[in-house]
């Protein structure tokens, strides 16, 4: 099992989700599928964007939810007052 497996490695992302479902619930099978969701949801997104896997994968997804610069924002506006 994976999500056993990504759990058990210390400081990760998945030992912190694992750690705060348990606490939570006080299940541990809810804290594994949790792992098993996440690393689910990671796999699929790593395979359409076609990357290569890092160690750091969440911080490259809230990079990618970063708001758009300033610029765009005024752009779309303009945009939207042609109409």
């Amino acid at each position: 099992m994976p999500a056993l497996v990504a759990r058990g490695k210390e400081g990760t992302v998945f030992e912190k989700l694992y750690t705060r479902v348990f606490e939570k619930t006080g299940i541990k099978m809810k804290g594994i599928v949790a792992v098993q969701k996440k690393l689910l949801l990671m796999i699929y997104y790593i395979w359409k964007k076609d990357l290569i896997y890092d160690i750091n994968f969440s911080n490259i997804q809230k990079e990618e939810l970063a708001p758009p610069s300033p610029l765009k924002i005024d752009k779309e506006k303009q945009l939207k007052s042609h109409i």
